[in-house]
Order: C-alpha cells, then sequence, then structure tokens
C-alpha cells in the first residue's frame, strides 16, 4: 500500500518491484472473440462456462489490503515496471455538505447524508452481486459460477474478456460493514492482472462509497500494441461503472423545502481521485 504504512507485511521470499518480471506476452492466437452485435446475456455465459484458467502474475491477491475509503490504496513500487494500476472511489449516497444551505436549513436530524446509509449500501452490493452496474450502453457482463465475462465495445466492435473470481467477501461490525468481489483475469483476456469491487459503509457518519482498485499488464499482442487506448478503456469503464452505481444507490434526493424526496440523481463531487 502507497507509503508501506498500516502494519502491512510483505510474504517472505516473494520479488518486489524492479526485481520482478511482468508478465510475458501471449501468443497471437486465438484472438478474443468479438463482433459487430451486442452479445446477449446468455451468450456471455456460454462464454464464461469455458472455465479458462488465470494468467500467473506477481502480487497475485494484493487487491484485498486496499481500502480506498481510508485511503488504503495499491503502491506503484511493490508492482514490476510497466504495472497499470486504476483506482476509482465514489460516495453513493448524497452529502449534505455538497447542497446549498438553504436546502436544508429547516433539518433537524443535523445528520451528514440525507438517504440512508444502510439502504444505499443493501442497493449497492445487490448490484455488485448481479453485476447489474456493468449494463450499460457499451458495456455489459454476465457470471457463471466462478467466471465472469464482460463484453465491451470499442470502435463499433464488441469483445469479451473472461475474468475468474478468486475473493467474495462480507463483514460487518458495529463500525463499517464492507462487500468485495475480486477476480483475476485469464488467458480468455487481452489483459493480465487483478481487479476487486467493493461497497463500503461507514456506520458513524453513514458514507457509503464504491470502490475499484485493479492491476494489469498487457496479455496479448493486441493489447501491447494498442495499450494507450486499453488504458484509456479501463479509465472510461471504471467511471462509467462508479456513475452507475452511485445512481443504481440512489433513488432520493433533498427537495427545496428540506427532507427526501423521489427525484432524479445528483451529481455530487463524489468521485476520487
Amino acid at each position: 500500500l502507497r507509503g508501506g504504512g498500516d502494519g502491512i507485511s510483505m510474504k517472505e521470499g516473494t520479488c518486489y518491484g524492479s526485481h520482478c518480471e511482468p508478465p510475458k506476452l501471449g501468443p497471437l492466437f486465438p484472438l478474443p472473440w468479438f463482433s459487430v452485435l451486442r452479445p446477449s446475456f446468455e451468450t456471455l455465459r456460454r462464454i464464461a462456462g469455458r472455465r479458462p484458467g488465470i494468467k500467473p502474475v506477481p502480487m497475485r491477491g494484493s487487491t484485498e489490503q486496499a481500502e480506498l475509503f481510508h485511503g488504503k490504496r495499491l503502491n506503484p513500487a511493490v508492482f514490476p515496471p510497466s504495472a497499470f494500476i486504476n483506482e476509482r472511489r465514489i460516495f453513493l449516497n448524497r452529502r449534505m455538505d455538497f447542497v446549498p444551505p438553504d436546502e436544508y436549513k429547516h433539518m433537524s436530524d443535523g445528520g451528514v447524508y440525507c438517504e440512508d446509509g444502510r439502504t444505499a449500501f443493501e442497493r449497492a452490493v445487490r448490484a455488485l452481486k448481479g453485476l447489474d452496474f456493468m449494463d450499460i450502453e457499451w458495456c455489459t457482463a454476465a457470471r457463471d459460477k466462478s467466471h465472469i465475462v464482460i463484453g465491451s465495445k470499442v470502435f463499433g466492435v464488441w469483445t469479451a474478456m473472461t475474468n475468474q473470481v478468486i475473493r467474495e467477501t462480507y463483514e460487518e461490525d458495529a463500525r463499517r460493514a464492507r462487500a468485495t468481489l475480486a477476480f483475476a483475469m485469464t488467458d480468455r483476456h487481452l489483459l493480465a492482472g487483478e481487479e476487486m469491487l467493493a461497497v463500503h459503509w461507514d456506520k458513524q457518519s453513514d458514507a457509503v462509497a464504491f470502490e475499484v482498485c485493479s492491476f494489469s499488464w498487457p496479455q496479448h499482442p493486441v493489447a501491447k500494441l494498442l495499450q494507450p487506448i486499453v488504458h484509456r478503456t479501463q479509465r472510461g469503464a471504471v467511471e462509467a461503472f462508479c456513475l452507475r452505481m452511485q445512481e443504481m444507490a440512489r433513488a432520493r434526493e433533498l427537495t427545496e423545502g428540506g427532507g427526501c424526496a423521489d427525484g432524479p440523481e445528483s451529481r455530487d463531487p463524489g468521485v476520487w481521485p
């Protein structure tokens, strides 16, 4: 993690940073699945059912240590050169400090958030489990047991990338609740690496956040050749997933006279970094 703090220890006998070799490029064939038409849910599930194996990478499992809500981010220095680290956090419920004062001056509860944190958290956890937040205009996803296939549209062509779930957790205590889903990129993917998705509820402030944290390297020659486009697509996908998750977690906003009512989702500056 950044700064090497928080008492995180590294496993003995494991290489780090420049002492590690990044994953080697795979062969040109077979090519990834592609189509000019948006893949159906059944098509994606059929692709997931092929169960390809995970591509070995350094620092496997390191996303488990990340907790963006509290600033615990991946440290680029512990990864081999050329690792692409992609991290985002967005608040899912509406923060009072982003609302003009005249909109909540009549409120008596003095809370930090308008929407109920548990409700937003539960909605987001359902969306996380069902991958509903990935269902946008140029992206879709489906899961078959331990494998997830994400279909995305780039330059008018749909491609399907297969991932394998490596970790699913749910933790709750008096201070917080947190649900995570982590998956590794497989041999039928343009990239090699790992991604973690998490929904975090801080009970003291009632804040709910969605986090995305990943690291990757090109695995297929096409990804290496088009690396700038691949990185831009990765950033755009994470941004779109965060905003979609926010929309799904929110159902109400503050009315002019204070209090909450059904209405369109707001766009507060909750995206980070």
